[in-house]
This record gives structure tokens, C-alpha cells and sequence, in this order.
């Protein structure tokens, strides 16, 4: 973990989103990330939301459309390269380069699918990375920031990595999707490199 990694306590701090710019793109927004993009909407942000479920999204939209912000839904199956690029080109065409770019793809099916945005953006990408890469053996980690900044070395790239929630008694449980919107938000206000969500200390004591 570097200099400039932090560690988000929960429940996170309140988020004050008023010195934001216009426009955020992320990608997997429809589920554990839905709480993030209704607060940027909310504040009047246009936000660009890259997802698979058409019905999500929808549903999503809906839930800011009398808000002084927007979330337009961009529906596509990340597997299919040619599609997610065009999504995301009409995406960056209609509403401007992000200034943000919100990275969540777990999808098997389509291992390199992160590297399909990285061309056609710049500035502060986050990038977040589940449980599996696991933070005792920083490889991962290092690997992921070896292979992104190799494709694009101009973005400002930042890792987000989820961790666990310990409990009493020695239990723990994962975060919750509340806990994840709230721990990126806070992260997009730091200049932390590496921010974790939660503990991941010990990695033995998740769930």
C-alpha cells in the first residue's frame, strides 16, 4: 500500500458534492453503484451510467427525473466489445469528455472489457476491484496499475478496493451496497492512490 493509500472508515462521511463538475461516466452503475449515481444526479450532475440490465436502468433513470440533475442509461453487454465502445463514444459525444470516470466490471465474460474505456478517456479514473484481489499480497494491486497505466499513462488513475465489515464475536459480513455508494463518494474527494472501503485486516477474518 502506497504513500498516499487511505482507508475509509464505515458508516462514511456525509459527501459535499457542490464543487463538482458536469459530467461522470460509470461503468456498472446499476447495482451496488446506484446509490453514487442518484447522489451526483441529485446535484445536478449529468450522469452517464454503462450497464447491462436494461431494466435496471430504467429504473435507475426514473429516480432523478424530477432532480436538477440527470442519469442517462447507456444499456450493453460489456462481452461484446464493438457495442461497449459505441456506447461509449455516443456516451462522451453527446455530453463531453467525463471528468470522472467510475470503473466497476466484474464480468468473466469479458476480461478486457476496462481496457476497452481506456482509450477514449482522460483525466481521474477510478477503478474499483472486489474482494479477490487480495490486499496481503499486493500483486494483484500492482499488476492491475502496471497493465492500466500501460494503456493509457495520461489518466489520473485511482484504485477503490472493497474489503469486509468486522463484527462482534469474531464474525464479519461484506459491505452493503449503501456502504459501497457512500465509501466511492468519499473516495472521489480524496487524492488518495488506493482507497479501501471497510477492513480487509485481517484477510483471513472476511466472510
Amino acid at each position: 500500500m502506497s504513500e498516499h493509500a487511505e482507508t475509509l472508515e464505515i458508516p462514511c462521511a456525509k459527501v459535499d458534492w457542490g464543487t463538482l463538475s458536469h459530467h461522470d461516466l460509470v461503468i456498472g452503475g446499476s447495482g451496488m453503484l446506484a446509490g453514487l449515481c442518484v447522489h451526483l444526479a441529485d446535484r445536478g450532475r449529468t450522469v452517464s451510467v454503462v450497464a447491462r440490465d436494461r431494466a435496471k436502468l430504467e429504473r435507475l433513470a426514473a429516480r432523478v427525473q424530477d432532480g436538477p440533475g440527470r442519469i442517462v442509461p447507456w444499456s450493453v453487454d460489456y462481452a461484446d466489445a464493438t457495442a461497449f465502445r459505441r456506447a461509449l463514444t455516443e456516451a462522451i459525444n453527446r455530453y463531453g469528455a467525463p471528468c470522472r470516470t467510475i470503473c466497476w466490471i466484474h464480468e468473466p465474460r469479458a476480461p478486457n472489457a476496462t481496457f476497452e474505456v481506456l482509450p477514449l478517456i482522460h483525466g481521474a479514473f477510478w477503478h474499483i476491484l472486489g474482494s479477490g484481489a487480495d490486499p496481503e499480497h499486493s500483486v494483484a494491486l500492482a499488476r492491475w496499475r502496471r497493465r492500466i497505466q500501460q494503456a493509457n499513462s495520461e489518466i489520473d488513475y485511482r484504485q477503490i478496493l472493497l474489503g469486509f465489515v468486522k463484527l462482534p464475536g469474531n464474525r464479519s459480513r461484506w459491505l452493503s451496497n449503501r456502504e459501497i455508494s457512500a465509501g466511492v463518494g468519499a473516495a472521489l474527494r480524496t487524492s488518495a492512490r488506493l482507497t479501501t472501503i471497510g477492513t480487509t485486516q485481517p484477510w483471513s477474518a472476511r466472510p
